[in-house]
């Protein structure tokens, strides 16, 4: 036992204690709440690069993507990739020259 501490000598003057400080935290807290005032929410903003092709999706988030090869009538196979980790739909995919994929006859989508 500390003989400093009165709560050690008398361990009902301890709960008289954590009852004051539990009666103020809650005092304060219900003070603090009593502002009605309607605060106003910020507007969502999308801003999206000029440059980039999105579609909406049905839950409403956007999904920007970019196609290599050649367009989308002539292309006698499509090959849809997410781009890699740490990298965009900007960066090309090692190995795949856009005149490989003319040659091919297709066309890369590269979803973001």
């Amino acid at each position: 036992m500390n003989e400093y501490l009165a709560e050690d000598r008398d361990p009902v003057r301890c709960w008289v204690v954590v009852a004051a400080v539990a009666f103020v935290t809650l005092i304060v807290l219900g003070v603090g709440s009593v502002d009605d005032t309607p605060v106003e929410l910020p507007k969502k903003l999308y801003i999206g690069l000029p440059s980039a092709k999105t579609i909406q999706l049905p839950d409403g988030r956007h999904l920007a993507y970019k196609e290599q090869g050649i367009t989308a009538d002539r292309a006698r196979f499509s090959l849809i990739a997410p781009h890699s980790f740490l990298s965009s739909r900007l960066a090309r995919i090692p190995g795949i020259k856009p005149s490989l994929l003319e040659e091919f006859g297709a066309r890369l989508v590269i979803i973001n």
